[in-house]
C-alpha cells in the first residue's frame, strides 16, 4: 500500500454497540471498525452504529431500530415490583418495552393477603368486615385461653393426683401461696413451704 493511499485512509468512525436482540445501547461494549483496503472504506461490525445516540431519559432506554436506521427510547421498568390492584398479584418486569398500567397496578406492597385498594387513599386497606371477623377470632381466642387456664385451676383444685404431680403443678403455680390472717374456703389447696 502506498503512503499516498494511506494518508487518504479517514480516521476510523466513533462506534456505538446495541444489543443484538433488544438493541438496547451497550456503552460498556467496545467494537471496533476495520479499514478494508480494497474497497476503500472502514467496515463497522454488527451490532454497532456510527450514529451517536440521543442523551438518557428517565426509566428510558436508547435501542437501536433497526429497520428506521435510528435511535429511539423505550420504557424501562426492568427490576420494578408492581401489585395489581384487584388481585395483588404481583408483576415484575423484566423485559425493555413494558410500561406499568399505572390505572391497574401499584408498587406499594400489600402487606395483608385480605386488604383491598383503597383509591381514595392511595393505599391497601383491611375491609371493616375482615377486621370485625378478626377481633372477634382475638376475642375467641383470648376467652378460650382464659376459660381454659381457669378450668386447669379448677381441676387442680378438685382433682386427686399424686405427690409428683402436685409438685408440678405448684411449679406451674396453679396455687395460691397461703398467706397468714387471710381467710381461704374450706378444702381450697395452698402452697406452704
Amino acid at each position: 500500500m502506498s503512503t499516498q493511499t494511506q494518508a487518504e485512509k479517514p480516521a476510523a468512525p466513533i462506534l456505538y454497540t446495541y444489543d443484538k436482540a433488544t438493541g438496547e445501547y451497550k456503552p460498556e461494549v467496545a467494537s471496533t471498525s476495520q479499514w478494508s483496503p480494497r474497497e476503500n472504506k472502514w467496515l463497522i461490525p454488527a451490532c454497532a452504529t456510527t450514529t451517536e445516540p440521543p442523551a438518557a431519559e428517565d426509566k428510558k432506554a436508547r435501542c437501536w431500530n433497526e429497520k428506521t436506521q435510528s435511535w429511539e427510547q423505550k420504557p424501562d421498568h426492568r427490576g420494578e415490583k408492581w401489585y395489581d390492584k384487584q388481585t395483588r398479584e404481583l408483576h415484575e418486569i423484566k423485559d425493555l418495552g413494558v410500561e406499568p398500567d399505572e390505572s391497574a397496578w401499584t408498587q406499594t406492597e400489600p402487606k395483608d393477603l385480605e386488604a383491598v385498594w383503597d383509591e381514595d387513599k392511595s393505599a391497601w386497606v383491611v375491609p371493616p368486615e375482615v377486621q370485625e371477623r378478626r377481633d372477634v377470632a382475638a376475642a375467641e381466642s383470648q376467652a378460650a385461653a382464659l376459660l381454659d387456664k381457669q378450668q386447669r385451676i379448677q381441676a387442680a383444685q378438685t382433682m386427686t393426683f399424686s405427690a409428683p404431680e402436685f409438685r408440678l403443678l405448684a411449679k406451674a403455680k396453679y396455687f395460691d401461696t397461703w398467706q397468714p390472717n387471710t381467710h381461704y374456703k374450706q378444702g381450697k389447696r395452698l402452697l406452704w413451704n
